[in-house]
Parts: C-alpha cells; sequence; structure tokens
C-alpha cells in the first residue's frame, strides 16, 4: 500500500510526495494540470514501478496538494530545484527520473542543470525545448488563455469550448480543480526551461524517449537521435498521448529501461 502523503518545504514552497517500494531511488514527474493521483497512481504505474525501486512521485508547484505561488518566478527553474531538495531531503545520492509531458520536459533540463544526480532519465510524450520552438512559442499563449478564466468558472471550458469534443467527466474535474492563475504563471516561467543541442550531443546520462505512434509530439522525439548521445527512443503502436501513460506498454518499457540503467553512475569530468 502506498504511504500516506508527506510534505517538505522547498525554500518557502510546500511541496507533497508519496513514496513507495524499496531499491534504487525513482522520481516521477507528472504532466500540465495533473497531479499525482490521476497521473500515477490510478493507471497502477506507481505500484507497478514500486515492486522493485523506491518509488517517489510529487505534486509539481502549481499543482495537487502542493502550493502554488501566482508569480512566473516561482515556476521554471525553481521547479528543477524542487526536485533538487527532494532528493537532498531524502538522501538521495542519484536517481531515475521519470517525467510525462511538463514533467519530461522539466526531466530534460536536469541533463544540462545537475547530470551528477541522475542515473537515468524517461521522457515521455515531450522532447527537450529549444529556445523559438514550437513548444516554447506555446507558452505565452497559454498563459494568456488561462489569465482570461474568471474566478467561480470552469477551466475545462476554455480548454474544450465546444460541449462534444470535451474529454470524459473524470479528466474535466481533473483540469477544473487547478488553480488558473497559477497555471498562467507556471507557463510564463516554463520560458526558462530550454536545452541546447550542445547539451543534448555531450550528454552521459542513459536516456529513454518514449511516445505514442499518434502523439503530435513523435517527431520531435524522432528527431533527438540526430543530436543527443545515450538516447534511447521507443513509439508505442496505436496510442497517443493521452493513451500512452495509462498503457502496459509504457510501465513494461520504463520498468526495463531502469533495470537496465541500475547502478549507470556519470562518468568524471
Amino acid at each position: 500500500m502506498t504511504d500516506k502523503a508527506r510534505y517538505f518545504d522547498s525554500n518557502g514552497v510546500k511541496i507533497r510526495y508519496l513514496m513507495q517500494g524499496e531499491g534504487e531511488p525513482v522520481i516521477l514527474l507528472h504532466g500540465f494540470i495533473f497531479s499525482i493521483e490521476p497521473a500515477w497512481i490510478s493507471g497502477g504505474f506507481f505500484e507497478t514501478l514500486s515492486h522493485d525501486n523506491r518509488v517517489v512521485a510529487l505534486d509539481l508547484r502549481g499543482h495537487g496538494q502542493s502550493g502554488k505561488p501566482h508569480n512566473a518566478g516561482s515556476y521554471g527553474l525553481q521547479m528543477i530545484n524542487d526536485v533538487l531538495r527532494l532528493i537532498d531531503h531524502l538522501a538521495f545520492e542519484r536517481i531515475h527520473l521519470v517525467g510525462y509531458s511538463l514533467g519530461a520536459i522539466l526531466a530534460s533540463k536536469f541533463l544540462e542543470v545537475a547530470p551528477q544526480r541522475l542515473r537515468s532519465v524517461v521522457m515521455g510524450g515531450a522532447a527537450p525545448v529549444r529556445e523559438g520552438d514550437t513548444t516554447y512559442r506555446s507558452w505565452l499563449p497559454l498563459a494568456e488563455l488561462l489569465d482570461r478564466v474568471r474566478p467561480g468558472e470552469q477551466l475545462s471550458t476554455y480548454f474544450w469550448p465546444n460541449p462534444s469534443d470535451r474529454p470524459p467527466r473524470e479528466i474535466q474535474q481533473v483540469v477544473d480543480a487547478n488553480d488558473p492563475a497559477a497555471l498562467a504563471a507556471l507557463a510564463r516561467g516554463m520560458l526558462d526551461v530550454t536545452v541546447t543541442d550542445e547539451v543534448l550531443r555531450s550528454n552521459q546520462v542513459a536516456i529513454l524517449a518514449i511516445c505514442g505512434e499518434h502523439d503530435p509530439v513523435k517527431p520531435s522525439v524522432v528527431a533527438m537521435k540526430a543530436v543527443t548521445r545515450n538516447l534511447f527512443t521507443q513509439v508505442v503502436p496505436d496510442l497517443d498521448h493521452h493513451t500512452l501513460p495509462g498503457s502496459k506498454e509504457f510501465r513494461n518499457a520504463i520498468r526495463d529501461f531502469i533495470r537496465d540503467h541500475r547502478l549507470r553512475t556519470v562518468p568524471e569530468t
């Protein structure tokens, strides 16, 4: 059974996390708008991975039961620092870092900021963001959309204004549980989370980049091969950005990748 929720102070912001299992530490970073439960618990991913590892999942700041500052300077690189502080708080030396979507973008920044703390990195449903690319250019329009949400309005109606396009009610409920002002600040802060080709070419950490066949991010994931050292890629047939995280293919690929890269260290430079 999953341990009860725990909290720690990350330079004045409360961060919630769950921990389970024994073995090498694995930290999970969820996607935008999600939190621990819908991202990792409900589909069984957390339980499966904890059979062989000490798994830690956190609510990223701005999400779930973690703190939700409303200024952009509290996001971006500060979200990287949250993970580094959590690693120190738990006295981990090196970790396997698994991120999905937003979490994967944050995980990729670790290759530049703190590669010495990594055993491996899994990037699900995202590629590293380069300054000026499509994802980079999407942050400000997203923040402006979130700025328009008035108190008491449902956030889901802004993302899916046409009722016929809306996802299942349980997904809408996950979306509507968020604080739009915090998410707008987060989107602006993400302009600081970019990775250069030079970092990817010199990378010494094992990376798995995995996405669904029908995920719009697939071309960016495949394109990583041309510039990224120590990269393994996997495209899962028939799945997309929303169906991949709950699939057995996703769980098995990550479980096997972490198993194959245990005790892998970054060479001294």
